[in-house]
């Protein structure tokens, strides 16, 4: 769906990229989420980027969380602690005006 911004040289980045996504009540609406650490601005991934660890979740567990905030594990790596991705959601209000 999409990358963050690179943040340069932290352990504890703070994206400020927003994805705005549809929410779906009734349908199961499934996220992969994928840390790089990044050593080049180039876009190829596989090249110039480590793989830091992966988590799955369901826009629904991000939402229904309380306050809209959902902490997951990442995973990805045997035998590694990898550490943990912070999502927080909110809802925007929609203005829609029928003539």
């Amino acid at each position: 769906f999409g990358r963050t911004e690179v943040i340069d040289n932290t352990l504890n980045p703070n994206f400020v990229r927003k994805f705005f996504l549809d929410f779906f009540f009734e349908e199961k609406q499934n996220l992969r989420f994928d840390v790089y650490n990044v050593d080049s601005r180039s876009s190829n991934i596989s090249k110039f980027q480590d793989f830091l660890g992966q988590t799955f979740c369901t826009l629904g567990e991000i939402i229904g969380s309380t306050g809209g905030r959902l902490e997951n594990s990442l995973s990805g790596i045997p035998g590694k602690k990898l550490g943990a991705i912070i999502f927080t959601a909110e809802e925007l209000s929609n203005c829609r005006v029928s003539i």
